[in-house]
């Protein structure tokens, strides 16, 4: 089963636009065909996400968006954290550290997000960004 980790964007955009390739991604991993790696800091911003976007008390649909799907990996900071200093190095914008040592510790094979400045990194060796539409043609072949 591929793993995958959903950067906060995706979730919030599979939300905010029911009908497109990121809301059929997620839909893929509510109906248990990926393994999403998440994170104790991912929940936390999900919440303030969803907050942001949708309003007050919205914060419950992300966690909901998660819960939902059947397979997933909960990394804790203290799984992660060794890698800090290593991914540091690596990564431009700090708030992405946390997100890219969860993805190497729980072994992701792709990084889903819509964030572009996330695949001109140097990490880039090590970690496979992708857009929601490369993750969908990955995991559904180019016909999907």
């Amino acid at each position: 089963m591929i793993r995958l980790l959903l950067d906060t964007n995706v979730l919030v955009a599979a939300t905010a636009y029911p009908s497109s390739a990121v809301s059929k991604l997620v839909g893929l991993a509510s109906d248990g065909e990926a393994e999403v790696i998440v994170t104790d800091l991912l929940l936390r911003e999900v919440h303030g996400a969803f907050e942001d976007e949708f309003g007050r008390g919205a914060g419950r649909d992300g966690y909901r968006l998660l819960a939902r799907m059947p397979a997933k990996r909960v990394l804790f900071e203290f799984e992660w954290a060794h890698l800090e200093a290593e991914v540091k190095a690596l990564v431009r914008d700090r708030s992405d550290v946390p997100r890219v040592c969860a993805f190497l510790e729980g072994r992701g094979d792709l990084f889903v997000t819509l964030d572009k400045k996330l695949r001109q990194m140097p990490i880039r060796h090590r970690v496979q960004f992708v857009s929601p539409e490369e993750a969908l043609t990955r995991m559904r072949g180019p016909m999907g």
